[in-house]
């Protein structure tokens, strides 16, 4: 089993001392309570207080309550079968932004480590660059196209462009796997493409381009976005290219990388030809700076959403790998294999319920027997 949120479960550490504080809180304002507007001794002759064990039982229940909540907002699922895509049915174009801020660490905790054996010596004139260490957006990317693209694809076509201040095609549509992994390890890097800025609409115009050249039209057409939401195109523009792809019958779907929260870009991720780094680098900087200041990156979700319903597609926020699955946005067809998933976020709901009626009898003070 996993977590389609797993965040969320960060909460869980909080729950403990919350329902203990609020189970305290409750029985101190009920003392009050009597002790204002009550004498004691006529209470205690027609009820009885509730035992300790009682209030330990009730911050459990509370405990327990919260805590499936939590675990039912993280989304558990597990494996459910495999599907199938047809083959030679498919043409997938994935459009990458490498532009500086794709080397921002957001997904560091939620990828494996890099496998430094496979990692090229780089340098800086005569001085070693720091080595990587991962988890960048563009890292999240290649682990995406690897696992969720290549592998499920097979049979099918697959290209890459990659897009800064001009858009370059990595690789041609292509059924060979082997050669588009050697592209993402060894050619997909960070600024890859030439130029500043983050030149979307020429990247899709050379999607476009790739369909035109190498896709059959009764072949099925995805175009699938991988971008922060940098773009240095008039949003006009892209609306014109998204009734483009409409009118095309290219689907478009938008993945969202990134956090809403600012993030610095480390030098040490930047790319080995980056002139502008390689200052960074011998002025002892550790992320990237303009003017003094250090610059930092967070994701443009309402252009990518625009983006998305512009074009009829479908736009993913990826908090986790997870987040994105082939079937969900190939149009659903069905018949190489694909690991599908299945939500349980029902079953803690519905214990969470159970806890709560549970805390409700556990809650009430019962008169003492032949008592009127």
């Amino acid at each position: 089993m996993y977590f389609l949120q797993p965040q969320t479960l960060w909460w869980l550490a909080a729950l403990p001392p919350a329902a203990a504080l609020i189970v305290w809180l409750a029985w101190f304002l009920k003392q009050r309570f009597q002790a204002a507007y009550g004498e004691r001794e006529l209470l205690a002759m027609n009820s009885r207080t509730l035992p300790g064990w009682r209030y330990a039982a009730k911050a459990a229940l509370a405990a327990a309550a919260a805590a499936l909540l939590v675990l039912a907002i993280a989304r558990p699922a597990v494996p459910n079968g495999k599907s199938r895509i047809p083959k030679g049915t498919l043409d997938v174009v994935a459009v990458v932004d490498v532009s500086r801020s794709m080397a921002a660490q957001d997904y560091k905790d939620k990828l494996p480590p890099l496998p430094q054996k496979n990692e090229p010596e780089r340098s800086w004139s005569n001085e070693k660059m720091p080595k990587r260490t991962g988890g960048t957006r563009l890292d999240m990317v290649r682990h995406l196209i690897r696992g969720h693209l290549i592998n499920s694809l097979q049979g099918n076509q697959l290209g890459v462009v990659t897009y800064a201040g001009e858009a370059f095609p990595q690789a041609f549509l292509t059924a060979d796997g082997p050669a588009l992994n050697w592209v993402l390890d060894r050619a997909m890097t960070m600024s890859s493409a030439p130029g500043e800025g983050s030149a979307m609409v020429k990247a899709f115009e050379l999607a476009l381009l790739l369909f035109e050249v190498d896709s059959p039209p009764e072949h099925e057409r995805l175009i699938v976005l991988f971008s922060d939401g940098g773009c240095t195109d008039e949003v006009a523009k892209l609306d014109e290219m998204a009734k483009r792809c409409r009118e095309l019958k290219v689907r478009l779907v938008v993945v969202a990388l990134g956090k809403a929260t600012p993030s610095p870009i480390p030098v040490s991720e930047m790319a080995e030809d980056d002139e502008f780094a390689r200052g960074l680098f011998h002025n002892g900087k550790q992320f990237y700076e303009v003017d003094g200041e250090v610059e930092k990156t967070s994701l443009d979700a309402n252009l990518l959403q625009g983006l998305a319903r512009a074009a009829d597609g479908k736009y993913i926020m990826l908090n986790n790998a997870e987040d994105f699955n082939l079937l969900d946005v190939s149009g659903g067809r069905t018949t190489t294999e694909v690991q599908g998933s299945a939500e349980l976020f029902e079953y803690p709901l519905i214990a969470a319920l159970l806890c709560m009626m549970l805390l409700s009898i556990f809650a009430n003070e019962f008169r003492k027997r032949g008592v009127q």
